[in-house]
């Protein structure tokens, strides 16, 4: 409903253009365009003010905005894993000290919705490869 509400008020207006087949904005797109027109930026002149009620349906996307960002996070480090990327490559990629660090949060897994237990983040059995790290 809270995704309904940002689409249908701001379709049309500026960047607000819907990139989903089905003409909706995703969460994420949603939040992001709430809290930066809220803020006076990038605001089409088209684009209708923002008000309480946006920001209200903003606020309720954002533990959806934060799922659909997990399901990514987690794909894309299987992905890493799967080219052969070192989990030292892949903390220097996210920003963290240690490649341990990047294990911690593949191996946290992702929630399904549904699902009674959280999905984990499957890596290929082998070995690290040996070697310096390129970036």
């Amino acid at each position: 409903m809270a995704l309904r509400h940002v689409t249908e008020r701001l379709a049309g207006a500026g960047e607000a253009e819907p990139v989903d087949p089905a003409g909706r904005l995703t969460a994420q797109e949603a939040v992001h365009l709430i809290a930066s027109w809220a803020g006076g930026s990038g605001r089409p002149g088209d684009a209708p003010e923002i008000g309480r009620t946006d920001v209200m349906a903003a606020l309720t996307l954002l533990p959806r905005a934060r799922a659909d960002l997990d399901v990514l996070e987690a794909s894309l480090l299987f992905v890493a894993r799967e080219l052969g990327l070192t989990w030292q490559d892949i903390a220097y990629g996210l920003g963290l000290r240690s490649p341990q660090a990047a294990q911690k949060r593949a191996g946290r897994g992702v929630q399904s919705p549904g699902a009674t237990t959280p999905a984990r983040l499957t890596t290929p059995a082998a070995s690290e490869p040996k070697g310096e790290c390129e970036h």
